[in-house]
């Protein structure tokens, strides 16, 4: 099986070098045969990395003080990038990562927001598929309704990230509104279809992450939002099985990963199986039933976010107009540190995320 972190780590490097001509840059990790072979293969990119830099956590710490924008893909994030964030926060550098942790970004809203007003860092958590589709549907969102749903439609496969990250969540994150704004308890059960929404909804997995970052957004924009998240489901059968499924304790999860039949840490799903992922959001107003913006794009755990991550930190290092953050440092949303940058951004990267007209 393939080292899905690097596959993944590949993939964005990828995407920066393309753009890295008005930059100098550099890739680093712990683990120094992944950082060299992650060099080597970038060194005949239009703008390879000007160095490759192998750091242990506290080493890294270091490094990070010295550039303008740190972009992480190092989970568990709370062990592997806290002290890194740590250090940009204070030294005035700007950081973005994929984490899907949402108690470990709550200690660090509370840790290092004082220190990244003070420096002026813009610290941005949760830019990968957790929550980038999510936080920039709602934002587009908020302009028209402020009861919002998130209905998602998936193919695919979820990495051994990612489900490390749902049963981390499950156990440590049952505060709807653990990172402010108004807090709605997670569904716990099917919901029938109506005249206007003639499909069933089930719980979402990755709801209690995405539901409390768009619900900080709306808190940082003086917004009074409502908002969950669904999968849709085709039938009243299936939406069943899915709503026990996201009752399934974590301990179980974890059985699953250890007996081989999810995947691990660093594993993922093969390239074929990602070239036929997907995944469709819609968000709509809930008291309405009504469509308002639809945010789809590939595999989610793997090229998307690569896309989303790289385009986030893109936008820091070649200082294109920001959101709500603009000239404020502190620990912020994607919607609220890039807004309409971001959005563009990810339409010109071939991510459709289209506004519907009333």
């Amino acid at each position: 099986m393939p080292d899905f972190n690097v596959e993944f780590d590949r993939a964005f490097t990828q995407g920066i070098s393309k753009s890295a001509r008005s930059f100098r840059w550099a890739v680093g990790g712990r683990d120094a045969a992944k950082v060299e072979a992650l060099g080597e293969a970038l060194a005949g990119s239009a703008a390879p990395p000007a160095a490759a830099v192998v750091a242990s956590s506290e080493e890294g710490s270091v490094v990070a003080g010295s550039g303008r924008v740190v972009l992480s893909t190092a989970g568990p994030f709370s062990k592997y990038s806290d002290g890194i964030v740590a250090a940009c926060a204070s030294a005035g550098t700007s950081y973005v990562d994929i984490n899907g942790e949402i108690p470990w970004v709550r200690e660090v809203i509370d840790r290092d927001g004082d220190a990244a007003k003070r420096s002026g860092a813009v610290i941005v958590p949760n830019c990968g598929f957790d929550s980038v589709p999510s936080d920039l549907g709602a934002f587009l969102g908020f302009r028209r309704s402020s009861n919002l749903q998130g209905h998602f439609k998936m193919q695919g496969a979820m990495s051994g990230g990612t489900i490390a990250t749902g049963i981390l969540m499950a156990k440590e994150a049952n505060d709807p509104a653990i990172l402010g704004g108004i807090g709605i308890e997670d569904p716990v059960a099917p919901v029938a279809p109506t005249d206007a929404r003639p499909y069933w909804l089930a719980p979402f997995g990755m709801a209690s992450i995405n539901t409390r970052v768009v619900r900080r957004s709306a808190r940082l924009l003086d917004r009074e939002v409502r908002y969950q998240e669904y999968v849709v489901a085709p039938s009243e059968m299936v939406a069943a099985k899915m709503a026990k499924s996201a009752l399934t304790p974590p301990e179980k999860i974890q059985g699953m990963v250890d007996a081989g039949r999810l995947f691990k840490p660093s594993q993922g799903p093969d390239a074929k199986t990602r070239a036929e992922s997907w995944f469709e959001l819609t968000v709509v107003d809930a008291a309405e039933n009504t469509p308002l913006v639809v945010v789809k794009g590939g595999d989610p755990g793997y090229d998307e976010t690569a896309k989303m991550v790289s385009e986030a930190a893109l936008a820091l290092v070649l200082g294109d107009p920001l959101g709500a953050c603009e000239g404020r440092g502190g620990v912020w949303t994607p919607a609220t540190a890039f807004g309409d940058t971001l959005v563009s951004r990810l339409r010109a990267a071939d991510m459709t995320i289209e506004e519907i007209p009333p």
